[in-house]
């Protein structure tokens, strides 16, 4: 009997934890590999290529979160999901600034952030540099390719919708934690005091 088939007497939730946990990891290792040609699309203006990549990105990075929460305890690239998401970010402004398509400055803005996550372990810093890259794909396809605009932005909304009790009880409150991080005061409560989220749902 396979070791996948029911047994008698165990849900059928509780099997297929481990299914979800490792299905939650391609999905991390797949929009790892997808910077690389999300860099390329990126070079080569290809905008409608870029946005379905970055749609398929943000999309995966919500159903592994999904199925993180669904295996319970916890996958094994958990701990790398925001570093990817980081990766997605600067892959498409490294390929921007390659492209010639904008100013050789924002290599410099990409270094400096990706340094301050990376020495600082802040969130901050990193969705900093995704909303960079993100910032300036949803500008290129507004000019250029009008349905590859609204893909994104069905994304962003349908994503936000779907994913609002995490983008409410968990990234916003972290992105803002480590802005006040930055100034070197409490990072762990809100100005008004308040205790802020230590730990991301995906990655319990």
């Amino acid at each position: 009997m396979s070791s996948s088939s029911p047994q008698p007497g165990v849900p059928i939730s509780d099997i297929a934890v481990p299914a979800a946990a490792r299905w939650a990891d391609l999905l991390t290792g797949g929009r790892l590999i997808a910077t690389l040609p999300l860099a390329y699309a990126a070079y080569r203006a290809s905008w409608g290529t870029l946005a379905l990549l970055l749609a398929a990105a943000w999309w995966s990075d919500h159903f592994d979160g999904v199925l993180a929460r669904r295996a319970g305890s916890g996958t094994r690239f958990a701990g790398w999901d925001l570093r990817v998401d980081t990766a997605v970010g600067g892959s498409i402004v490294a390929g921007l600034v390659a492209g010639g398509h904008i100013s050789a400055w924002h290599a410099l803005v990409l270094a400096a952030l990706a340094a301050g996550f990376v020495v600082l372990n802040n969130p901050a810093w990193s969705m900093l540099l995704q909303a960079v890259g993100y910032g300036w794909s949803l500008w290129f396809t507004f000019r250029h390719h009008t349905a590859a605009f609204g893909v994104l932005v069905v994304s962003i909304g349908s994503i936000a919708l779907l994913g609002r009790s995490r983008l409410f009880g968990y990234v916003l409150p972290a992105f803002f934690q480590g802005i006040v991080g930055m100034s070197g005061t409490d990072s762990s409560r809100s100005p008004s005091g308040e205790a802020l989220p230590q730990t991301d749902p995906e990655e319990a």
